[in-house]
């Protein structure tokens, strides 16, 4: 296949070689354009942003009231206790397995609000019954611990969420 090809490059160099130089004489000359001046570098000129759309965005008719970041309140403990909770007891009302660090947070916080209690920070992604909405129940590993735990009145700072 190889020796194919250079043998059809030989055939074509040796056709055009042996065309008369008087057909090439009656073929015009490419046209000269003048070169522009050389000019010193410049700095190209900016990329203009992107146009910014007008998009109306849906307002709702009553806000939530901000949440402050600094509050007291009573702070809980709890375990994965049948008795402690409804249904699996090692899946939190966000479908998410308990895990350290866990803590059932009120309703008014969304699901992965990242809460300090004392010096050590919580995920928030399970939630307490309703009638105990005003507090913050921390997940122990064990039914002891949680008991040790108790019932506490502690400053809790709302880190994001």
């Amino acid at each position: 296949m190889l020796q194919l090809r250079y043998t059809l490059v030989l055939v074509l160099i040796v056709s055009i070689a042996c065309i008369p130089a008087s057909i090439f004489a009656s073929i015009p000359a490419p046209l000269q354009l003048p070169l522009p001046a050389p000019t010193s570098p410049s700095i190209p000129a900016p990329i203009p942003p992107a146009p910014i759309l007008d998009v109306p965005i849906p307002i709702p008719d009553i806000l939530p009231a901000p949440t402050p970041p600094l509050v007291r309140v009573t702070v809980t403990a709890y375990s994965s206790s049948p008795d402690e909770t409804s249904g699996d007891p090692f899946i939190t009302a966000s479908g998410r397995r308990v895990f350290d660090g866990l803590v059932a947070c009120p309703r008014s916080l969304p699901f992965g609000t990242v809460v300090k209690i004392g010096t050590r920070l919580y995920h928030c992604f399970d939630r307490l019954h309703q009638k105990y909405d005003d507090r913050f129940d921390i997940w122990m590993a064990t039914k002891d611990a949680a008991l040790l735990f108790g019932k506490r009145q502690l400053l809790v700072h709302i880190m994001r969420g």
